[in-house]
């Protein structure tokens, strides 16, 4: 059964992933990703030496907020910043409105 007092924060890709609670201890489902849609209109950044890395960074000069570095990622397909986003990558900045679109699809 699924825990339903259990909540993310609103910026969180665990949104459409159930929690469970057993035995006092909480445990997570299957992971959903969330699915972003890309409709071509996306701002897309190049990586600099002073960027290398830092996700965060590109979040917050996009969206205002550090938070939402993880749809940089989905969307970009990154799975360590520390060896992919590197100078001279170009990374595609998924629109803030269709970030939350894609946390409501349940």
């Amino acid at each position: 059964m699924a825990d339903t007092t259990f909540e993310f924060e609103p910026t969180s890709r665990f949104q459409l992933t159930n929690v469970y609670r057993r035995s006092g201890r909480i445990h997570f489902g299957i992971f959903r990703s969330p699915k972003i849609k890309l409709e071509g209109d996306e701002d897309v950044v190049a990586v600099t030496e002073g960027t290398k890395g830092q996700l965060e960074t590109f979040a917050y000069e996009a969206y205002g907020d550090q938070r939402y570095f993880w749809a940089i990622g989905l969307v970009n397909k990154i799975n360590n910043p520390a060896d992919d986003v590197v100078p001279g990558v170009n990374l595609t900045i998924p629109k803030l409105e269709r970030v939350l679109e894609s946390l409501e699809e349940r």
